[in-house]
């Protein structure tokens, strides 16, 4: 699934915690565009892993300087999300910028967000939840967006009360769960 799902992007450039390089190890030889690695974190000895690919450290990120200038649209994509893969392998679905934007101004308006909010999600940025839930409606407020390693029933409240979160996007049982962890 991992190999599907970047191939699909024909992403050239993939930047990986080093706590994940174990999962791109098993599916690497699979993949067809990439050939640069930008590893977050212990970057040490990942070169002979990947021979055939030019691996970086995350710094290389963070170099002084102002970022290249964009030709852009509203209309262009912004992220690609994948679905579940319920009724075959899973399809990306290319989201404009204008519907991340969009739909964070509408998240701000009608549930009143300020810019001193912080919103919190538990859930991985590649769902729509953590991406233009949270992270968008921060982006556009200049609030904070506070997203968790993973769900988890027990260190929900820990979690919140640790971020400071003031709004929590939920999806699915996650009421139910922590309802019945009371």
């Amino acid at each position: 699934a991992l190999a599907h799902v970047l191939n699909l992007t024909g992403a050239a450039v993939l930047v990986v915690d080093d706590s994940l390089i174990g999962a791109l190890t098993s599916v690497h030889n699979e993949l067809t565009a990439a050939r640069t690695l930008v590893v977050r974190g212990d970057h040490a000895g990942i070169s002979r892993l990947f021979p055939q690919w030019t691996v970086l450290p995350y710094s290389v990120l963070e170099a002084p300087g102002d970022p290249p200038a964009a030709a852009h649209s509203p209309a262009y994509p912004a992220l690609v999300l994948f679905t579940s893969g319920t009724t075959g392998r899973s399809k990306g679905c290319l989201l404009s910028h204008r519907f991340a934007v969009r739909q964070a101004e509408l998240m701000v308006e009608n549930f009143g967000l300020r810019g001193d909010d912080v919103l919190y999600c538990p859930f991985p940025l590649f769902h729509l939840d953590a991406s233009v839930m949270t992270v968008m409606p921060a982006l556009v407020l200049g609030a904070t967006a506070a997203i968790g390693e993973r769900f988890s029933a027990s260190g929900f409240w820990p979690e919140v009360r640790a971020m400071g979160a003031t709004v929590f996007d939920f999806m699915g049982a996650t009421l139910t769960i922590l309802h019945k962890r009371q």
